[in-house]
Parts: structure tokens; C-alpha cells; sequence
């Protein structure tokens, strides 16, 4: 009688533990994760979306020398793609439901440069550009970034910025360049 009991109580316990409200326990909150596809370097964009288009990804960071397509050759992703190859790039996204979260490291030299950079990434929705871009050229990336909707982003693999940032002063010097 004491062995019926003590199983149906085990029974009763493991019953109400099955039956606990779920909605008590909350979700894990969703972290937009997004990959660079120059890890992909040696592929084209379509192929690397190929690739990774099934692993749950919300974005990408794109740069502008991967080459686009085979059904493009030689045209490489960045602000000189014609109407019709953007609109492949842009189907490409969509249909792998990624989105274009930055770009880089993208190279202008001047401010003509600079805005057609942003034009471009500004038809993708997209809100970041890095660059190296010397310092002299930060503000002319403000202005132009501010009219797109860009915020430009040091990428900082040059000598130059890696010289400035180990300055005793260089992150302070750096905020002063950029007016921050």
C-alpha cells in the first residue's frame, strides 16, 4: 500500500510539473546577429547568401570589391552597379530575408565620392559605412553622412589610426577630428 501511494504521489508531482504555465517563463529576448561576408571572399555575393542564407541571420555587412554574381561578371558590389544589377543585389537580400546592416571598409576620397557612397547606401537601407578615410576627411563624412542618414565607422587596420590611437592623447585627439 505505501509503494501505491508513494507512486501515485510521484505520479501527481510529475503531473503538475508537465502542466505548469508556460506562459510564467519568458523568451530569450531576439539578438539581431549579422555576418561580414568578406569571410566569403572567395565567392560571390550570391553564393555566400547561398551559404548562410539558412542560418537565421538578420543582416549583413557587405564590402565593395566581392564580386556580385556569375550572371555579372566583373561587377563588384559597391555604388557603381547599374539600376539593374542593384535591384538583383536587393532581390538577393530579400529573398534570403537579409538585410544590408553595413558596409566596408569603403574608400572615398572626396566628398563627390563620399556622396555617391552614401546614395548607394542609402537606396539599401543601409546605415553604416566604414572606412579608413584619414582623419582630414572626417568631417566632410559627418555632413554627408548626416544628409543620408549614415554614420560613418573607423575601420582601423591603417597605420596611421593605430599611431593616433596609442598616442597618449589619440582617443581624445580623434573625438576632438570628429567633433565628438
Amino acid at each position: 500500500m505505501k509503494k501505491t501511494f508513494l507512486i501515485l504521489a510521484m505520479a501527481a508531482t510529475l503531473v503538475g510539473c508537465a502542466s505548469a504555465d508556460k506562459s510564467a517563463q519568458t523568451q530569450p529576448k531576439h539578438r539581431n546577429v549579422a555576418v561580414q561576408t568578406y569571410t566569403f571572399n572567395k565567392f560571390t555575393l550570391e553564393e555566400t547568401i547561398n551559404k548562410i542564407k539558412t542560418l537565421g541571420l538578420d543582416g549583413v555587412e557587405c564590402y565593395p570589391k566581392q564580386r556580385l554574381s556569375d550572371k555579372f561578371p566583373g561587377v563588384l558590389t559597391n555604388q557603381y552597379m547599374n539600376a539593374e544589377q542593384k535591384e538583383f543585389m536587393k532581390k538577393l537580400l530579400k529573398d534570403a530575408n537579409l538585410k544590408l546592416v553595413s558596409f566596408g571598409v569603403a574608400y572615398a576620397n572626396n566628398e563627390k565620392e563620399i556622396e555617391d557612397l552614401c546614395k548607394f547606401l542609402k537606396e539599401f537601407d543601409c546605415k553604416i559605412a566604414l572606412t579608413e578615410a584619414p582623419e582630414g576627411l572626417f568631417p566632410v563624412w559627418e555632413k554627408v553622412g548626416a544628409k543620408y542618414g549614415i554614420t560613418m565607422a573607423v575601420h582601423h587596420h591603417t597605420a596611421g589610426l593605430l599611431v593616433l590611437l596609442k598616442h597618449s592623447g589619440g582617443i581624445a585627439l580623434l573625438c576632438q577630428i570628429i567633433g565628438a
